[in-house]
């Protein structure tokens, strides 16, 4: 069997993300996540991502995108965190 067709993508938790926080380079803590999401094969945690909310300042999203107020940004936005592969 070919081990890409036995890996799957689902949502994760924060105890998958403190399983593998080890291995990324910034800091392991997370600061209100919006999702999670992980990459199984069988049962063996390969990979985890963390979106998060926009931060409320970003100089470069005023520029390509429309005024948005604070709300609507998180409502619409996300950013990725964290990954680990």
């Amino acid at each position: 069997m070919q081990p890409v067709k036995e890996m799957r993508i689902e949502e994760g938790t924060t105890e998958d993300w403190k399983k593998l926080a080890h291995f990324h380079y910034r800091s392991h803590r997370l600061t209100a996540p919006r999702k999670i999401f992980r990459l199984v094969r069988r049962d063996e945690l390969c990979s985890v991502v963390v979106y998060s909310y926009p931060p409320a300042t970003c100089f470069g999203r005023n520029l390509v995108l429309p005024k948005m107020g604070q709300r609507e940004l998180n409502e619409k936005l996300s950013t990725i965190s964290r990954v680990v592969i």
